[in-house]
């Protein structure tokens, strides 16, 4: 499975409105960078109370690319 398919899957089950998850894979200077676009009821959401959601995701994201040999970020867009 591919790591945009795997965070897409994670992040639809996260949100209220999974419909309205869109996340853009940008190739970067030190690795990729996904950018989740979401319904904006549902940032909250994935960034979790004191942004333990979205560093959760960062952690795993990041171990999963840096074992398939590159760097990964993921930011969230309004």
């Amino acid at each position: 499975m591919e790591v945009k398919d795997l965070l897409t899957s994670l992040v639809q089950e996260i949100v209220d409105t999974p419909s309205d998850v869109d996340i853009q894979e940008i190739d970067g200077e030190f690795g990729k960078i996904f950018q989740i676009a979401l319904h904006k009821e549902d940032v909250g959401k994935v960034i979790g109370k004191k942004g333990r959601t979205i560093s959760s995701l960062r952690t795993l994201f990041k171990g999963i690319a840096r074992k398939q040999g590159f760097g990964l970020e993921l930011e969230i867009v309004e």
